[in-house]
């Protein structure tokens, strides 16, 4: 069966918990979570190939034409909303950051609003849009929607007087009840800071609480009307700050960028570049053959550098991808996975060889 038959009917399972308080039906939509987006998604946080689920053991090998069937992506969203309410782990919030930036984003095509079906993960594909009168896919329908997954998560309200700022995404808060009115201000995710300032009826006793994100390795930094704050927090936890707020307060928030790479658990040697939040790609000539990485984990990351004037892009040493035949590959940009839109062709997962095994080839 098509795997986007099977989500909604965890999303299913999850409302009949929230109106029965059956136990089972949590377990559930939380193991269901678990083995796709923990076991049989790709980089992006979409999972399928040719609409069917692939064995984890062989993930690495199920790089299809038609990977990563957007409406599954949009559904598993939809549960992840259920699972943060019932407990609001950084957890899920990192996956909804990683989905909607990598898969979501990068499925409308920003010069005429047309949007994927797939979005193929296999090198040298080109992504492929749907037509304004010619289509009539379940992503196409889906796909409308998707775009409002933007805004429906920013923030989440806890026990008592808890907020949850979990995307960073420029946007306007309005908590009737409580007298808020938050506004983000940040080019987030071409920039890593964010401003969070706070409008209120009268003041407010309130724990703000800011996912760092598992990615966020190089450190946090948060400030209040521009003073630093002492703020305990790890990788994809929460930074808490509790105090009694009142109009005009300002919160300043950074998580610097690093450059990392990501394999695949049946085959690290096959792997993709993310910068911070950001899945990052290559174009390259599909009349040539695609490049390989030829270098160790630790000199590939040293031979990348950012592209002066453009933001989370990057080029890459020549001498760390090599071409069948042993000659070297065509200069390499990386840029995020988002940006790469209409006709151009693409790598996200490239394969790693040491210079002996290369050499052997």
């Amino acid at each position: 069966l098509p795997a986007n038959t099977q989500t909604p009917k965890f999303i299913g399972t999850a409302r009949q918990y929230e109106l029965t308080g059956q136990d089972w039906l949590k377990t559930a939509s939380g193991f269901f979570w678990d083995v796709v987006v923990g076991e049989r998604s790709y980089v992006i946080g979409g999972h399928s190939d040719g609409e069917g689920f692939s064995p984890k053991e062989r993930l690495s090998e199920a790089l299809g034409p038609s990977t990563t069937e957007t409406c599954n992506t949009y559904n598993v969203l939809k549960l992840t909303r259920h699972l943060f309410g019932w407990d609001p782990k950084a957890e899920y919030a990192d996956y909804y950051e990683r989905a909607l930036y990598n898969h979501i984003l990068c499925s409308q095509d920003p010069a005429s609003g047309m949007m994927c079906y797939y979005v193929p993960l296999r090198s040298g594909s080109t992504k492929v849009y749907n037509t304004p009168l010619d289509s009539f896919w379940c992503c196409t329908g889906t796909g409308v929607e998707n775009h409002a997954k933007y805004g429906d998560s920013i923030y989440f309200h806890g026990p008592g007087a808890t907020l949850f700022a979990n995307l960073f995404i420029a946007s306007e808060l309005a908590w009737k009840e409580r007298g808020l009115t938050l506004r983000q201000e940040t080019t987030y995710p071409e920039s890593s800071t964010t401003r969070l300032v706070f409008t209120c009826k009268e003041p407010l006793a309130l724990a703000l609480k800011v996912r760092r994100p598992a990615w966020a390795t190089a450190g946090m930094a948060l400030s209040v009307n521009g003073t630093p704050q002492a703020v305990a927090s790890a990788p994809g936890s929460y930074a808490v700050i509790a105090r009694t707020w009142k109009t005009g307060d300002t919160v300043e928030v950074s998580m610097p960028f690093t450059l990392r790479t990501e394999g695949f658990r049946d085959n690290p040697n096959r792997f993709a570049f993310l910068y911070g939040p950001l899945v990052l790609c290559a174009e390259v000539d599909p009349a040539k053959p695609f490049p390989a990485v030829v270098a160790s984990p630790e000199e590939t990351l040293a031979a990348i550098a950012p592209l002066p004037g453009a933001a989370n892009k990057f080029t890459c040493a020549d001498r760390m991808f090599r071409t069948p035949g042993g000659g070297a590959a065509a200069p390499v940009t990386l840029e995020p996975f988002y940006t790469m839109h209409g006709t151009r062709h693409y790598v996200v997962y490239w394969d790693r060889f040491s210079p002996e095994v290369w050499k052997a080839k």
